[in-house]
């Protein structure tokens, strides 16, 4: 049976760096889906999913057990790309959030579509990643933790350490200030935030 969390954090807290590894292999590829539709940037993306597992082994001593240390590394992950975000004036926060607009990643259609539509769904995702790009971080932050990562409200608040009743508000907000930049956009913006909407 594989060690809980609770006890590789003990054996890090240890120096057991083989420990450390599994416990990064257990994370890692959450941690870095988040980041990456977080930063729109794969290679960003794993450069703070390092930093993330930097912090968990610096705060192994300090640790204490409550169930949440995904929601913890949610919050680490999420605090270090807001600052690099600020850092960077914003400007590519949050690229790729589409999902919704577009086909999975690495799986190609069963037929390509046609320049026309293959431009429109280019500028309707352009359009979409404008917007979110141009929301606070405290709506952006929540809302992909909740709608893409599909954390429930508790978890999402426990990434963020903000309150439950905070995070519905701002989950809320995000969609209502999303929906207002989108307005102007027919057919699958408008289906997809009425949608979202209908989730909580």
């Amino acid at each position: 049976m594989a060690d809980s969390d609770a006890e590789l954090m003990a054996q890090i807290a240890e120096g057991d760096r083989r420990a450390f590894g599994l416990l990064v292999d257990r994370y890692k590829h959450p941690i870095v889906g988040y980041l990456t539709r977080i930063t729109g940037d794969p290679d960003q993306a794993g450069d703070l999913a390092q930093e993330t597992f930097v912090h968990l082994f610096q705060a192994a001593q300090r640790y204490q057990e409550r169930g949440q240390l995904s929601a913890w590394l949610y919050r680490v992950a999420s605090n270090l790309a807001i600052s690099q975000a600020r850092r960077a004036n914003r400007r590519r926060f949050l690229r790729r959030w589409l999902l919704p607009f577009s086909a999975t990643p690495g799986i190609q259609p069963a037929a390509e579509p046609g320049p026309d539509t293959a431009l429109q769904r280019s500028q309707l995702q352009r359009r979409v990643a404008d917007a979110i790009s141009n929301l606070p971080p405290r709506y952006r932050v929540p809302l992909v933790l909740h709608e893409l990562e599909e954390l429930g409200y508790a978890e999402v608040a426990a990434a963020t350490g903000l309150a439950e009743g905070t995070v519905k508000s701002r989950v809320h907000r995000g969609r209502h200030l999303l929906k207002k930049k989108l307005a102007d956009l027919a057919g699958e913006a408008g289906a997809w935030m009425t949608n979202s909407s209908a989730k909580s």
